[in-house]
């Protein structure tokens, strides 16, 4: 299963984490798997050297059950990643963010809905 995003709780609200697996980053970007991994084993440094941080390693199974590596990748990784490809891939990288940045919004204004009533939301964007 490819992980979207996953939901975060925090006392009662809870929060989209934006993310994506390394596989659906592959499917998004029409290249294999494995060059992306690739890619990304070539582009760590780079990114180590700026944000201190690596990439998440994690794996999964495939069809015929081996064990396989993979990344969790969060946004600011996916759109490090993407400027390695075409604008046009590029873009729908972008497109796929916003959605996942509209689910969050959505999440949130239910939990707001929920929590408070119409008067106390007014207040807030005063």
């Amino acid at each position: 299963m490819i992980r979207k995003y996953e939901l975060i709780k925090f006392d009662t609200i809870e929060f989209v984490k934006e993310n994506m697996t390394s596989m659906d980053l592959a499917n998004v970007v029409g290249v294999r798997h494995k060059n992306l991994l690739r890619d990304l084993r070539d582009m760590s440094d780079s990114w180590g050297k700026v944000t201190g941080l690596n990439f998440e390693l994690s794996e999964y199974k495939d069809s015929t059950g081996r064990t396989l590596p993979a990344y969790n990748l969060s946004k600011p990784e996916i759109l490090f990643i993407a400027s390695k490809y075409n604008d046009e891939l590029r873009a729908k990288i972008i497109m796929r963010l916003i959605q996942l940045e509209l689910t969050q919004k959505r999440l949130m204004q239910a939990q707001l809905d929920f929590f408070w009533d119409k008067e106390d939301q007014k207040d807030l964007y005063k």
